[in-house]
């Protein structure tokens, strides 16, 4: 009963913050697909929850951002640093740490790669390719907890093992959504 009214009592502070992410993974596409990673977060707009065009957690463009004479610190990691189900933009890590390191003088740029279902595999693909476009000062990688799960996962359940078989196969549908001949095939191989 104390464990329940514990949770009632958090589920009604963060009660906007987890409407938003839910109408984020429930409502939309939750995700885009990009060469050399496989996929980013569609972009999504909202009071607490917002995907950028690149498809990072952020209210930020990071085009723009990236522009500036800052240091830059760039944050890779699972859906924890993304901030999932129940932060809001200003309550992540990479938010906080950059509100933290800007107090006196604005000197820092802080940037969240966080991928949701990432795993150390896409995160490292994430990493090589925003490092040949950038040079940023700091990175920080937080991961480890999905890997953990799928190789735990993987032994328990062989058909977890597929999982990135399946969405490396969902990434190229979407890719090829609009590819007639494509479509075409899948539909004679399904017959």
């Amino acid at each position: 009963r104390k464990l329940s009214n514990i949770l009632r009592k958090f589920q009604e502070q963060h009660k906007d913050q987890i409407i938003d992410f839910c109408n984020f993974w429930y409502d939309k596409n939750r995700f885009k697909y990009r060469s050399v990673v496989g996929y980013v977060h569609d972009a999504y707009k909202s009071k607490n929850f917002n995907i950028n065009q690149q498809g990072f957690r952020s209210k930020d463009d990071y085009k723009e951002k990236l522009t500036l004479n800052n240091k830059k610190i760039f944050f890779l990691g699972p859906s924890s640093l993304v901030g999932i189900p129940c932060l809001s933009d200003e309550e992540t890590l990479p938010d906080i740490v950059e509100k933290k390191l800007n107090e006196k003088k604005n000197l820092y740029s802080v940037f969240n790669f966080g991928l949701i279902s990432s795993k150390i595999n896409t995160q490292f693909s994430l990493l090589y390719q925003i490092l040949l476009e950038n040079t940023p000062e700091y990175v920080i990688l937080t991961s480890g907890y999905n890997d953990i799960i799928s190789g735990h996962h993987g032994q328990k359940l062989e058909y977890y093992n597929d999982i990135d078989h399946i969405f490396r196969n969902a990434f190229e549908f979407h890719k090829q959504s609009d590819n007639i001949i494509y479509n075409l095939n899948n539909l004679v191989a399904s017959i």
